[in-house]
């Protein structure tokens, strides 16, 4: 508790492939003798208190940010075997064949017929450029999401829902599976419901920036 541990600022949860878990905690500061400036660190499991100066004891300044991707979508496009797509209350689903490696005999259904490929990756091209804008770590928003996506791939290697859920006129949270991740500007939600609005009309271009 004098170390401030009790209450640490930082925890840091490590879990290996072998099934165990390893719990970092760093506490306050104190100055040494010499003068410098240490970290009270502890590891759960250990009746040890470290010491440890900022350059080593990198988890007391990185951010979660810093260490993790802001792509939303990462599914290589002629991969995709099923795509659920919704926005503001617009719907569609896409059915796909191929290889799963490029676009030689690659084709999309929605409803039972075939529509254009180069019009299917344009749309999926735009949910590609969606990314991260910061961090979201409250709880998970009540309520219906205002927009959803659902990727299955033809390797069968991904099969995952990102949820929309618009929280102020400005901002919009992005949720995996039904874990919360970021937020980003409610104009992408609103960009994504036009585009499925045109999908249809190849006359309309996509929008392809919501900033």
């Amino acid at each position: 508790k004098k170390a401030g541990l009790d209450e640490p600022f930082c925890t840091v949860v490590m879990s290996c492939d072998d099934g165990s878990t390893h719990t970092l905690t760093i506490g306050d500061t104190y100055e040494t003798e010499d003068g410098k400036t240490l970290y009270y660190t502890a590891i759960d499991g250990e009746n040890l208190l470290y010491g440890v100066n900022a350059e080593n004891d990198i988890w007391a300044t990185v951010q979660p940010g810093d260490i993790t991707s802001a792509n939303i979508f990462n599914t290589y496009v002629w991969n995709i075997a099923t795509l659920d797509v919704s926005a503001r209350g617009d719907a569609m689903r896409f059915t796909c064949t191929g290889n799963g490696e490029d676009d030689e005999g690659y084709e999309v259904r929605r409803d039972g017929a075939q529509v254009d490929t180069e019009r299917f990756r344009l749309l999926f091209r735009f949910l590609l450029n969606i990314y991260g804008e910061e961090l979201y770590l409250d709880e998970m928003p009540a309520g219906e999401p205002d927009g959803e996506v659902h990727v299955t791939t033809l390797n069968g290697r991904e099969d995952y829902t990102i949820s929309f859920y618009q929280i102020s006129d400005l901002k919009t949270m992005v949720a995996r599976d039904g874990v919360p991740s970021y937020v980003i500007r409610t104009s992408a939600l609103d960009t994504l419901a036009y585009n499925l609005s045109v999908f249809d009309d190849e006359t309309q271009d996509f929008k392809e920036s919501w900033q």
